[in-house]
């Protein structure tokens, strides 16, 4: 068994089947089958379920997989490492955050830090901080925006950002010519809110289930866009940042009758090498990380 035969089994575990396997691997077919039968007759074990016209991971499958998963990720890491060791910081970084944050927090830090370090390509992806809490442990990404209060043991955080949430209204809504609402008086209207899985709907949800307000959700989406323009035409009522409304015309920002503030981080895994691109990139939005862990 060696690099190339995991890289193999692992994506044809992933892609489910050889010919989308093969063409993922720029191989033949055959080869691909091949490959597989060796490192089966190896094993002396059936690592795929061939019965059925799309073939599944074996219960003996699975666990190869896992530890596949876990080597190829090792051999990543190490690569990291020692193309770093020239001294000049480059190569690439993904950052997970919202599209909230990403259109409104963001851009100004990450141009600057583009100047800065010009060799370091930057990949932003819009996730929810519950889903790049998961794509982080799963290795799928550097960092990610997580909310500070949910970090899990696996991965570490730093502080980033601490943000008011608002209601948000239409300049011509109601209650637009109050300073501040209750959370019953917002559940009595209409919400265009976001899909599960963002933290802004998680929050909805859990004062509703303790305040005992059920919430009346006329429309869910994960696009900002949309959102703010359903809420400025007055199909609804929705909760975002203050700092966000800043930069919007046609809507005014609420604050609750007992403020709610959003504690965000930049987050990483604990046992993964994070590159040296990724320490810039942290450093530059989180402040210096002398005594951080990143340096025992």
């Amino acid at each position: 068994m060696d690099k190339r035969q995991l890289q193999i089994f692992q994506t044809v575990a992933r892609c489910g089947g050889f010919t989308k396997a093969s063409k993922s691997l720029h191989m033949a077919q055959p080869a691909v089958s091949i490959a597989i039968k060796k490192l089966e007759q190896e094993f002396g074990l059936m690592l795929f379920d061939r019965s059925e016209k799309q073939i599944e991971l074996t219960a003996e499958g699975r666990v190869l997989l896992d530890h596949a998963d876990r080597i190829l990720d090792q051999f990543h890491q190490a690569g990291m490492a020692m193309s770093e060791l020239s001294g000049v910081v480059g190569g690439e970084v993904r950052l997970l955050t919202s599209a909230m944050l990403g259109s409104y927090l963001l851009p100004e830090q990450l141009a600057s830090f583009r100047r800065d370090f010009p060799r370091v390509r930057v990949r932003v992806s819009s996730e929810g901080t519950q889903r790049a809490a998961e794509m982080i442990e799963a290795g799928e990404a550097e960092l990610g925006v997580l909310h500070l209060d949910k970090v899990s043991p696996t991965l570490e955080a730093r502080p980033f950002a601490r943000e008011e949430v608002v209601v948000c209204v239409a300049t011509d809504d109601p209650l637009a010519r109050y300073p501040s609402i209750t959370f019953e008086q917002f559940v009595q209207r209409d919400l265009v809110v976001y899909e599960p899985g963002y933290y802004l709907r998680e929050l909805l949800e859990q004062t509703s289930r303790e305040e005992g307000h059920p919430l009346r959700i006329g429309l869910e989406t994960n696009l900002l866009r949309l959102m703010l323009s359903l809420v400025r035409q007055g199909s609804g009522i929705s909760i975002c940042l203050r700092h966000v409304l800043e930069h919007e015309s046609g809507l005014v920002a609420l604050s609750f009758e007992e403020p709610v503030y959003l504690n965000l981080g930049i987050g990483w895994h604990r046992k993964r090498y994070l590159s040296r691109a990724g320490r810039a990139l942290l450093e530059h939005l989180c402040g210096d990380l002398e005594d951080s862990p990143l340096d025992d």
